[in-house]
């Protein structure tokens, strides 16, 4: 029978409780890198008019980290509600009865998510230093 013993393994567990919050927080700006590279890409496709004034891509949005279930997420888009002076982002991107979609968002998801997968990648990098 073998017999070892360790030296430093309370060491070893409070780097271990300090990579589990870094874990959190990694996890955090991670996402928040990937939904940015999400909004510049939903920026570019969103219907802008000729003249000088605000635009629906001035209106997209990123929310805080939020938790459902354990699964943390963030949503990216024009901001909600009915009330919103860009209330009609919703129509653009999924249609109504009489005007066809032009979506915006699913096509930037589409063409972001190669460089939101290395921003969130580089994110976790950074975090875990």
């Amino acid at each position: 029978m073998v017999s070892l013993q360790l030296e430093g393994m309370d060491e070893i567990r409070r780097m271990l409780e300090g990579l589990a919050e870094k874990k959190g927080k990694a996890e955090n700006k991670a996402l928040r890198a990937g939904a940015l590279v999400i909004k510049d890409a939903a920026e570019l496709r969103a219907p802008r008019s000729r003249s000088q004034k605000e635009h629906l891509a001035d209106n997209i949005v990123v929310t805080n980290v939020r938790t459902d279930a354990g699964a943390k997420y963030i949503l990216v888009g024009p901001q909600r509600g009915d009330n919103n002076k860009f209330f009609y982002g919703k129509f653009q991107e999924f249609g109504t009865s009489k005007m066809a979609a032009r979506p915006f968002m699913g096509p930037a998801a589409v063409e972001g998510a190669p460089q939101m997968v290395t921003a969130m990648a580089e994110a976790v990098r950074r975090e875990m230093r």
